[in-house]
């Protein structure tokens, strides 16, 4: 074959194959904040902090990608993942792989623009110790669970002083912290409540 270079082009008495070069489409990957509903059904206050960067995150058609391994925070609840919908159930692990596959539908679903996903929780969970202050009185109490976030009445006492009436609950051993009846109460962290 004689070939011979002429400017920017090749000139040759044989045929020859050139091959196509592609390039795949990105799309945006956005990791949007959700705050749940609490057991009154208003909005869970505070602020979702640590989201992952960058935010959006970019990602390639039909190449393999991952979710971030950052965890986003939400005072008294325990990140769980990510959901395609809003207050949806999650889908997405911290750091999940996401196949080719998984990434060519995401950016079909999206029309080639922003995929979103949304942080979703569990709320946690911790005790209420009943502490009878006394070591002349009587009885005993299981401790109490509670879910950040939901409200539930204390437990009936069940102790009991000879020569003294029961006037509730306190955080402190000597009735100085918060004081508590039977009343609705929200915890977020574990507590022992102190018979006074």
């Amino acid at each position: 074959m004689y070939k011979r270079q002429v400017g920017n082009h090749v000139c040759t008495t044989d045929g020859f194959k050139l091959y196509s070069r592609w390039t795949p489409k990105t799309f945006n990957l956005k990791y949007n904040a959700f705050r749940p509903n609490d057991s009154a059904g208003a909005v869970t206050a505070g602020t979702v902090g640590n989201l992952p960067t960058p935010n959006p995150q970019v990602l390639k058609f039909g190449v393999e990608s991952s979710i971030s391994l950052t965890a986003p925070t939400l005072t008294g609840y325990t990140f769980s993942g990510w959901s395609e919908t809003y207050g949806g159930a999650k889908v997405y692990d911290k750091g999940q792989t996401l196949s080719a596959s998984t990434v060519s539908r995401m950016y079909k679903d999206c029309n080639g623009g922003t995929y979103n996903i949304y942080t979703t929780w569990t709320a946690n969970k911790y005790k209420i110790h009943f502490d009878k202050n006394a070591t002349d009185a009587n009885g005993s109490m299981a401790d109490m669970d509670m879910v950040y976030d939901v409200a539930k009445n204390l437990s009936e006492n069940k102790f009991s002083r000879e020569g003294y009436t029961f006037q509730g609950w306190n955080t402190a051993k000597n009735g100085s912290g918060t004081s508590y009846d039977l009343s609705l109460i929200h915890i977020s962290e574990p507590t022992r409540l102190r018979r006074i």
